[in-house]
């Protein structure tokens, strides 16, 4: 989300890293332990992002 960058540590899991590519382009420093606010608030977002896709994804779309 905008210049912020969450990445899953470990598949399925809540243990993440955050980086802001504004100043970490390389994604070097895991700001994650100083911004748990958004590491949640990112968190949430993709999920419901992701729920939406799979929504869409298993609901039939042709023409009736």
């Amino acid at each position: 989300m905008g210049d912020w960058k969450l990445v899953p540590k470990r598949p399925n899991t809540s243990d993440y890293a955050l980086y802001n590519l504004s100043h970490n382009r390389c994604e070097r420093v895991n700001l994650a332990g100083s911004n748990p606010d958004r590491v949640a608030f990112t968190a949430q977002r993709w999920q419901a992002i992701e729920a939406s896709f799979r929504a869409l994804a298993t609901k039939d779309l042709r023409p009736k």
